[in-house]
């Protein structure tokens, strides 16, 4: 007869590998996006501070630029403590405290890439950018993970919003639309296509809000959506004019596009919901051998 350890070696069973794509992830995404933020930001802080010492002679790290460095900084440092505590002895201590550090730092990364990534320095795709949406995303999987309620809450809004492709599309259309706002601020003119930028996610998110609470609409709802989306697009995302999301990518581009693809699956779940992907679904005959 053959033993048990003897089956499973001297030491015991064999240790599961390591699982890379579930909730266990969170936590060392959330703590590289902090490292990445804090370094990218004090580096944006240095050669800013470089590039205006021979003009001005006064700290150029202000603003959004310090909030980007205290943003990293604080988030390294919180997790490190909670690090440090698991590993020498206080687990307790650390189990105690991780919900709560959860549930802050999912606060504190929505204000951050709020604050961030719809307007200066990381307005476009880059370090800081991903770091700011890794970190949301991240701190986000991790709160749930530790906070039951907050996981329970979480998995309704999920659920809501896969329910509605017109939710998805009014997220869209929200976040574009800040964007734009944003663009015709900094610009300090919101004519001609940066006008229409603001209207095409205004007037898209007024017709999702329709949706959401006239389902027996939806049919020529989804029709004006998605030809709605199509110029708006084309204008926002294929057009060079000053201010659109074309040259460099951020927010309002990835909303733009968004925005059109669930536009177009909404349509066509409306007006195609016999076909599969748009396309007509035939079911093979078997004449057998």
């Amino acid at each position: 007869m053959t033993s048990n350890n003897e089956k499973n070696g001297a030491l015991g069973p064999a240790p599961a590998s390591p699982v890379y794509y579930n909730a266990t992830m969170a936590f060392p995404f959330l703590f590289v996006a902090s490292v990445t933020l804090m370094v990218q930001a004090s580096q944006h802080c240095i050669d800013r501070n470089k590039a205006y010492s021979y003009f001005y002679d006064e700290e150029h790290c202000v603003k959004q630029w310090a909030y980007g460095v205290a943003a990293g900084t604080i988030s390294t440092g919180l997790l490190l403590i909670l690090i440090a505590l698991q590993k020498f002895g206080c687990s307790d201590a650390a189990t105690n405290a991780k919900p709560y550090l959860a549930c802050f730092l999912l606060l504190w990364w929505l204000i951050a890439t709020a604050v961030l990534t719809f307007d200066t320095p990381y307005l476009y795709t880059g370090n800081g950018y991903f770091a700011c949406w890794v970190g949301t995303i991240a701190a986000y999987t991790w709160a749930s993970d530790c906070c039951a309620s907050l996981k329970q809450h979480a998995n309704k809004a999920t659920t809501a919003m896969t329910s509605s492709a017109a939710a998805i599309v009014l997220v869209a259309s929200v976040v574009e639309l800040v964007a734009a706002v944003v663009a015709c601020d900094n610009s300090s003119s919101c004519k001609d296509e940066r006008g229409y930028a603001v209207a095409v996610g205004a007037v898209s998110a007024f017709i999702c809000l329709v949706a959401m609470f006239a389902p027996q609409l939806h049919k020529p709802l989804s029709l004006l959506l998605f030809v709605w989306w199509i110029p708006g697009v084309y204008v926002l995302t294929f057009s060079s004019y000053a201010g659109s999301f074309a040259s460099l990518t951020g927010n309002g581009y990835f909303a733009s596009w968004a925005a059109m693809i669930y536009s177009a699956g909404f349509f066509m779940s409306q007006w195609t919901p016999e076909t599969e992907l748009g396309l007509p679904v035939t079911q093979p005959t078997s004449r057998g051998p």
